[in-house]
């Protein structure tokens, strides 16, 4: 699909919250605000500055890695965690220092709040040891579950540490510990490290590579009491085996259909269950109980299986995963390590899939990038929003299996860290971020997808640890691509 750089675009497309489940009150109210067309594809210069250096590789001292990891929108605030401590006004300097890893702006006017400090972290004063790898909202938006590497938190700088491994939960309007909530993750022993969690029904659910919650063996996977923190038999199912053995069995991403009746989990695994699903399952989930009732027998043996052989040996290939406003359908997104790894292997790549409880499933869609990361998605039904630190998008597109030829001039067509998928035909679309260079680091690895219009904040939000976009120095590890007038 081409479209008039800069342009407007004709299509329709309802905006729903990419990075965390909500229930039935508060999505009501998001998806009722749809968005005309797709965002405009320049970043805005009012965001916040996450300052610090890159985190990829060795572009830079792993001390000075600075990154936005998850973000979630709560009324009018979003909120954003990664390894942050110096952040700076959206007008483009007062640098204020004191956050630990946590910090939210306005959505309307991307105005940083500077009081908004809570504190998490392994060793005090050090952020790049106790990062930030999820968020979550409670249903009714006034808790914030925070997934992460620390082992200790508080209500903000000064405020005495409290124990919490793991996960930990604020009231969402003050940045105050809640002190009623207190999870065990990892007591009995093992990691205790939380890299995603999601409310699902009535329950939270959490996903990282710990083996012991409140001296019960749990496998990578399991549900908390939202209220108080309380391990819950909701999600038993266990995950094991590792897909890259120098890394632990672990898992990174839980998302639910919008019915609240699957989930599909990605990470480093290769068992769920009792049964083979190696890096990618989904399970069965009671909607009102949020309780994982089996493992689903949708799966892609060939695909995800060639993927563990033909991608890095140190990298789990699946990074991201969204399901369309219908439920029908659903797109994970990837990472490959730069080697080769020829179709079906879903590395490096844009991928879709019918939820069709097929056993031998194939992608409805495949766009490869030729050798880089797609680490984040957000699907909004007619198109899909990606992100990481690829260079090129249509490398080689399929349907059903089959390869096509993209349209003259946009086969392999550069497209810097940020890409819009169109989710019938498979392509990229074309003019959208087209040749706009973008700092690479890790890339661009956390989206999140707001409804409305850009005076009340909606449009894109991209975190990460790159600087620059579009030739401007000043959006650093935050972009905002603002929805069309």
């Amino acid at each position: 699909m081409k479209v008039t750089r800069r342009g407007p675009v004709a299509a329709t497309a309802l905006l729903l919250l990419g990075a965390v489940s909500f229930g039935p009150a508060a999505a009501s109210a998001i998806a009722s605000d749809a968005q005309n067309g797709i965002v405009t594809d320049v970043a805005s210069t009012a965001t916040p500055r996450v300052i610090g250096g890159q985190c990829y590789g060795g572009l830079a001292n792993g001390t000075l890695c600075r990154k936005i990891s998850s973000m979630v929108k709560i009324g009018n605030w979003i909120y954003a965690g990664g390894i942050i401590d110096v952040v700076g006004d959206n007008n483009g300097g007062n640098e204020r220092s004191g956050f630990s890893n946590l910090m939210r702006f306005d959505a309307t006017t991307k105005a940083l709040d500077p009081t908004f400090k809570p504190q998490l972290y392994r060793t005090a004063g050090t952020v790049s040891d106790g990062a930030v790898d999820g968020l979550a909202a409670s249903t009714d938006g006034s808790t914030l579950y925070v997934g992460g590497e620390f082992s200790t938190a508080s209500s903000g700088p000064g405020a005495p540490g409290v124990v919490r491994k793991g996960v930990a939960a604020f009231t969402a309007a003050t940045g105050a510990l809640k002190t009623t909530f207190t999870p065990t993750v990892c007591s009995g022993g093992g990691p205790c490290n939380v890299y995603d969690l999601r409310v699902i029904g009535s329950s939270l659910w959490v996903g990282g590579d710990f083996t012991k919650i409140a001296g019960q063996s749990r496998g990578a996977l399991a549900s908390l009491d939202p209220v108080s923190g309380a391990l819950t038999s909701a999600v038993t199912i266990p995950f094991s085996g590792r897909a890259v053995p120098t890394t632990a069995t672990k898992i990174i991403k839980i998302k639910a259909n919008p019915a609240g009746t699957k989930a599909v989990i990605l990470g480093n695994f290769t068992v769920a269950g009792g049964q083979t699903r190696e890096e990618v399952a989904m399970l069965n989930v009671d909607a009102a109980s949020g309780a994982a009732t089996s493992v689903a027998s949708w799966y892609s043996p060939t695909a995800f299986h060639q993927a563990v052989v033909s991608c890095s040996t140190k990298h789990y290939w699946p990074r991201d995963i969204d399901w369309s406003p219908t439920g029908d359908t659903f797109v994970i997104v990837g990472t490959g390590g730069g080697h080769a790894h020829p179709y079906p292997a879903p590395c490096d790549a844009f991928t879709k899939w019918a939820d069709n409880n097929s056993s031998t499933a194939v992608p409805v869609l495949y766009n490869h990038t030729n050798i880089d990361t797609i680490g984040s998605v957000c699907n909004i039904g007619a198109y899909s929003y990606v992100g990481g630190h690829f260079k090129n998008l249509n490398q080689e597109v399929r349907r059903n299996g089959v390869k096509i030829t993209p349209p003259a001039g946009t086969a392999n067509e550069v497209h810097y860290g940020f890409g819009v998928i169109d989710n019938s035909s498979g392509l990229a679309v074309s003019n959208w971020n087209h040749s706009d260079q973008t700092g690479r680091g890790e890339g661009w690895l956390a989206v999140l997808c707001v409804p409305g219009s850009a005076a009340t904040g909606g449009g894109v939000y991209y975190g990460g640890d790159s600087i620059g976009v579009n030739g401007n120095p000043q959006v650093q590890r935050l972009a905002y691509f603002a929805a069309r007038s």
